[in-house]
């Protein structure tokens, strides 16, 4: 008896301990390995196989060898197909992974929409990672984005590449001399190029923790200025605040673009611990500079993040881009040099990219300028210090998702604190200089008055009188401003892609089933999604029918697009003229609708596939 116990006993002890190293061994391969190599859902089907093949091994075992040697044969058949076959089996649609946005669920909601995005958009990159899965897509003629497990992270929108540039010149320009760079996170590479084109820079340091997101930067190539392949770059694949506690180097400049603080995990790199740690990893006039997102955060949650960041830093600004902040921190004063700002923006590669977002001067650049030290700690107070401990952030972040008004709310309280940036200027030595050099300011501080009040009616979509009002004021009194030129910028752009009439039939009188006579007009409307690319729909607006649509891409396709909605619009017509005819000699009033309805989706259709041939074989 007491031997069948310690057999019983060994055996449980055994079965337990095997089934512990296969959970770790399992858990670590299939996260760190497989996944890497053959993707999600490869993985799944193999691991499915290799659990369904180790039953039937037991299975076949307790009949004879032969039919257990079969067994494993089979199943390293399975393996090896669906290993060599990428195409076999797959029951996913990549694509569709890749350009879901999680944020707008609604243009995805049917297989419709499903298919014009498919169809309308180009991946450029996609990688199933153990952190994520991320994709570079690119909308036919229109803009590219950065997609982590769903989430625009990063774009080549205005808005974005003003952000980005920010982040990457904005702290190398007020340092004095930074030749030693730490870029915490690489999204698109924007920001960690923007660092590398600065003269006298010896080396820069990224930590990255997800290595398939260098795919993705290698296809903004054309804004980052190929950062990867640049001999100065080393990379180190960690996390950011990892990689701060285990190193003693220290950086005259480092820049932080981590994702939004509602991501998972994304609260302790706003930590006062972070914070702290990155003060600490500043050389003598080192600068620190992180982004600030203005949306999806309520203002007791910027006010957590401002007062946690200006506990480590002795001295601080903010910048107010399009649609985000940028908070810049260092333990020696910062001042701005109008004049040397001048010269080091000057380098053709710094001057080209910021002109690109109305920055490319001393004097536009610092027009962005919203507050400093003294104005941080006023908009701060009262605010949550956010730590590890509490995590405060990482909790009250979520509950912000998807609320789109409250930027407009924390636009409204930032610019109740700006503050006049004449005592961060580096005055002039003559006293009769500084007053020339003090006066064009003050005139930037009304411009300012009247932006801020503007900026906020754009970002709430609030197309009023008061915004004409002040859109004109910017116009005619401060159309030097630069943030006043770019938000006229994005709001022509805005308007652009309103759709638009183009033309329409005249009112076609049909009859029904029921012999009640029905009125519809075919309007031909204009959509444009950028520069490179136009929607052309096909609508009955009372019925609200879409006929059919016709993807213009390429510029200056005006004339184009007016042949061909002549072309339908008229056949349309001659149609409608022939059916009366036919419903006239049959002793009828009017047309029927139900035949007529037919004869227009089938007359949209011919002439989209028509215009569809012409533009492939005459793309440009």
């Amino acid at each position: 008896m007491p031997d069948t116990k310690k057999m019983i006993g060994s055996a449980v002890g055994e079965v337990l301990a095997y089934n512990t190293v296969g959970a770790i061994l399992g858990a670590a391969f299939s996260g760190f390995v497989i996944i890497y190599i053959i993707g999600i859902e490869r993985s799944l089907q193999m691991l499915t196989i290799v659990n369904i093949g180790c039953g039937l091994l037991v299975l076949a075992g307790i009949k004879n060898v032969r039919l257990m040697n079969w067994t494993e044969a089979g199943i390293a058949a399975a393996l090896l197909i669906i290993g060599i076959n990428h195409d076999i089996l797959r029951m996913w649609n990549m694509k569709y992974f890749a350009v879901f946005r999680a944020n707008q669920p609604d243009a995805f909601n049917t297989p419709d929409k499903i298919k014009e995005a498919l169809e309308n958009t180009d991946v450029l990159y996609y990688k199933e990672g153990v952190e994520a899965i991320v994709s570079s897509i690119k909308i036919k003629g229109g803009n590219q984005a950065f997609l982590t497990n769903g989430r625009v992270e990063a774009s080549d929108t205005p808005g974005d590449l003003q952000l980005q540039f920010t982040l990457g010149h904005l702290p190398m320009l007020l340092h004095r001399n930074p030749e030693n760079v730490l870029v915490i996170g690489l999204g698109s590479g924007i920001t960690l190029g923007a660092t590398s084109v600065h003269p006298g820079v010896k080396e820069i340091t990224l930590a990255e923790l997800a290595p398939e997101v260098l795919g993705v930067a290698r296809t903004f190539g054309r804004y980052n200025n190929y950062v990867l392949d640049n001999p100065k770059l080393r990379i180190i694949f960690n996390d950011g605040r990892n990689f701060l506690l285990t190193t003693k180097e220290k950086y005259d400049v480092i820049t932080a673009d981590p994702i939004h603080p509602w991501f998972r995990g994304a609260g302790y790199l706003y930590t006062t611990e972070y914070f702290k740690l990155a003060s600490e990893h500043l050389r003598e006039g080192g600068v620190m500079c992180q982004w600030l997102p203005i949306y999806e955060l309520t203002i007791a949650d910027l006010k957590s993040v401002v007062k946690t960041f200006t506990m480590h830093f002795k001295h601080t600004a903010l910048w107010l881009t399009y649609y985000d902040s940028v908070i810049i921190g260092s333990n020696t004063p910062i001042v701005f040099d109008e004049a040397e700002l001048e010269r080091r923006i000057s380098v053709p590669a710094v001057s080209n990219a910021l002109k690109l977002v109305m920055m490319g001067s001393a004097r536009d650049l610092l027009s962005y300028f919203a507050m400093g030290t003294d104005g941080m700690k006023a908009f701060s107070e009262g605010g949550t210090i956010n730590t590890d401990n509490n995590l405060y952030l990482e909790f009250s972040a979520p509950l912000s998702m998807g609320k789109g008004f409250l930027m407009t709310n924390n636009l409204d309280a930032i610019v109740k604190h700006r503050e006049s940036i004449l005592p961060y200027l580096l005055p002039a030595k003559e006293q009769s200089a500084r007053g020339k050099q003090f006066r064009p300011w003050k005139t930037y501080i009304e411009a300012a008055g009247v932006y801020d009040k503007a900026h906020i009616l754009l970002l709430g979509e609030k197309f009023n009188a008061g915004f004409n009002y002040l859109l004109n004021e910017l116009d005619r009194k401060y159309p030097w401003y630069a943030p006043g030129r770019f938000l006229k910028s994005e709001y022509s752009s805005l308007m652009a892609r309103e759709p638009r009439l183009l033309k329409q039939t005249p009112p076609l009188v049909m009859m029904d089933e029921r012999g009640a006579k029905v009125t519809i007009e075919i309007s031909a409307v204009l959509s444009r999604i950028s520069d490179e690319m136009a929607i052309v729909d096909f609508v009955d607006n009372n019925a609200r029918v879409i006929y059919g649509h016709l993807n213009v891409p390429g510029l200056n396709r005006d004339e184009f697009i007016n042949r061909f909605v002549d072309d339908v619009l008229s056949s349309i017509q001659k149609a409608y003229l022939k059916e009366a005819r036919i419903a006239f000699d049959r002793g009828k009033r009017l047309p029927s609708l139900e035949s007529m309805m037919f004869k227009i989706k089938e007359i949209v259709t011919s002439k989209i596939h028509e215009s569809e041939s012409r533009l492939v074989n005459s793309p440009s």
